[in-house]
């Protein structure tokens, strides 16, 4: 079994990029090449570095370029074609065995008031 998350790359036109904000993180991917980052704002909340983006891909990975990609494990939900999709655990989950401060079963989600303030991703169609 594969222990990477699928990830989803979108156009910027389909993220709302006045919730964004460039930050200074920049990571090599060997396959990819330099990939740079966004925190998120919502409301009062602040999701550090959970966007990237890979501006000017290693040309194999061309496709790639100029589009945005989100931390599946740091975020509440992912739905793909109306379809939720499990929330990956993987090493770059914000703490090792937990969900990056999101709760990890839906008595948790439940329990919680202001839920319109965590981030959501918002529907990736196809």
């Amino acid at each position: 079994m594969n222990r990477w998350a699928t990830r989803y790359y979108l156009p910027e036109q389909d993220v709302r990029m006045d919730l964004l904000e460039a930050t200074s993180t920049a990571t090599w991917c060997p396959y990819k090449g330099q990939a740079s980052y966004w925190t998120a704002t919502i409301g009062d909340q602040v999701f550090k570095d959970i966007v990237w983006s890979y501006r000017d891909p290693l040309p194999a990975c061309s496709p790639i370029s100029h589009l945005l990609c989100f931390f599946n494990e740091r975020v509440e939900a992912i739905y793909v074609d109306d379809e939720r999709q499990a929330v990956p655990s993987t090493p770059w989950s914000e703490a090792q065995g937990n969900s990056g401060g999101f709760p990890d079963t839906e008595k948790q989600v439940s329990d919680l008031q202001g839920l319109t303030e965590r981030f959501r991703v918002v529907q990736f169609l196809h």
